[in-house]
């Protein structure tokens, strides 16, 4: 699977970069979504998107909005040490984003644990098949 990985935290980057290349993944890393503000960035080489929300300059609220314009049906999981968060301007509770966005999964991050990203990649092989 293609994954495009936003993530500021360079420990995160690299443990999650590791873990799922060490699965057979191929994984391309950013440290924020700037890099979709690009119109020639090719978003439809990657099956699944994976966000952190709080990230320097360009956010997960802004890699979901840059993403879903270009393939809504794209699937983002996006993840945060935190429970609610500024998404377009306002607080919202980082759980009810899916409801804006049926294709964003979120979930919380937990230190040490990474099975909620591998839970998700198997739903999205699941709808691939």
């Amino acid at each position: 699977m293609n994954i495009l990985l936003f993530e500021d935290d360079f420990s995160w980057q690299r443990l999650l970069q590791i873990e799922l290349e060490e699965e057979g993944h191929s994984v391309t890393v950013y440290g924020d979504g700037s890099v979709l503000r690009d119109p020639s960035f090719n978003i439809d080489k990657f099956d699944v998107v994976i966000t952190d929300m709080e990230m320097p300059v360009d956010d997960g609220s802004v890699v979901i909005e840059l993403v879903t314009t270009r393939d809504a049906e794209l699937p983002i999981l996006l993840h945060s040490f935190h429970y609610d968060g500024f998404f377009g301007g306002e607080l919202w509770q980082l759980a009810d984003i899916s409801g804006k966005y049926p294709s964003v999964t979120y979930h919380e991050k937990q230190v040490g644990n990474t099975d909620y990203i591998y839970e998700f990649l198997e739903q999205v092989e699941q709808m691939y098949d």
